[in-house]
């Protein structure tokens, strides 16, 4: 009978070692505070990485015109010729 006794008890002794790793873990866990914290915090920090590397539709715009004016001038020079050669001939 007392072995039985004895085996609870070392039982009880490794349940009551195993709650206390638990409660020192769920201690050091972070809060939903904290944790809405640092996701606020990185998302922060993507978006000005993005605004350093990538451009806006409004920055864009006036570069877009340029090459679309050039490209037309290109292609209605080429068309021109084009043109210019079936007539001459």
């Amino acid at each position: 009978m007392e072995d039985t006794n004895n085996k609870q008890d070392i039982c009880i002794m490794k349940m009551a070692e195993q709650i206390k790793h638990i409660e020192e873990k769920l201690s050091q866990m972070p809060t939903k505070d904290e944790m809405a914290l640092v996701v606020q915090e990185g998302i922060t920090r993507a978006l000005e990485i993005c605004e350093k590397k990538y451009v806006t539709q409004e920055r864009i715009k006036p570069l877009e015109k340029i090459v679309y004016g050039l490209l037309g001038v290109v292609l209605t020079a080429i068309a021109i010729a084009v043109i210019g050669l079936v007539i001459v001939k």
